[in-house]
């Protein structure tokens, strides 16, 4: 009896441990797969009802934005902080796939991904400072 309890744990702490690994996972940055993140947002966007309001579109937006990078084995806020920390700045940064990441991202204020609970209020300060910049 002993002996299954602590099989049983040892499973679940493993588990735990390969979430833990797989959580904070950012994509990896280059102009193809930023191209490819949003061409599967862009997909998803089309799926979405017709007749839903400007705020509940605005809403599955952002919530596919972090889905979609879900889904590619990614985490949506080590991937948004990721992009922050590296992103080039001045003329250069059109050029930079990080920046198009944000760019692309944050067309819809970063205070609906916070309330969303898809963002920390940490990286929401971040993303709205680097805007500001």
């Amino acid at each position: 009896m002993r002996r299954r309890a602590f099989l049983v744990l040892a499973l679940v702490l493993a588990a735990a441990s390969a979430l833990a690994a797989e959580t904070g996972r950012s994509l990896p940055f280059n102009k193809q797969n930023v191209y490819n993140y949003f061409k599967q947002v862009d997909e998803g966007k089309r799926a979405l009802p017709e007749d839903i309001s400007g705020k509940e579109y605005e809403e599955r937006s952002c919530v596919l934005y972090a889905t979609t990078l879900r889904k590619a084995g990614y985490d949506f806020e080590a991937t948004v902080q990721n992009a922050l920390q590296g992103g080039l700045k001045g003329a250069d940064r059109m050029n930079d796939p990080r920046f198009l990441f944000l760019a692309g991202v944050f067309q819809t204020h970063p205070d609906v991904f916070l309330r969303l609970k898809l963002l920390s209020k940490a990286t929401r300060d971040a993303v709205v400072t680097y805007f500001q910049n």
